[in-house]
């Protein structure tokens, strides 16, 4: 427990620049599954203006695409410049 107190107090230690270069190299579902709720600083940075994403949800399956377009998708969508997809059947889902 102590190296993991360790390794968070030194990651807290990051500029925001370092983070904005690292998310940018990851999804935005991985990003927001992995990193949000964790802290305010995390939040703020992944809602941060300056944060533009690109998607590519082709592998997801059904339950993780529905999952996607509710959870996801609103809050990232002013801020995304690329977004690929499969097939999916779109019929369900709506946009609010």
């Amino acid at each position: 427990m102590k190296n993991r107190i360790s390794i968070s107090s030194k990651l807290e230690t990051f500029p925001n620049e370092i983070f904005f270069e690292i998310f940018d190299r990851l999804l935005p579902s991985d990003l927001y599954q992995a990193f949000y709720g964790l802290n305010t600083r995390l939040n703020t940075i992944l809602n941060d203006s300056r944060m533009r994403f690109r998607d590519n949800i082709s592998s997801l399956n059904s339950k993780e695409f529905h999952s996607y377009i509710q959870n996801i998708l609103p809050q990232i969508l002013n801020r995304l410049v690329s977004f690929t997809f499969g097939t999916y059947d779109t019929d369900e889902v709506r946009l609010k």
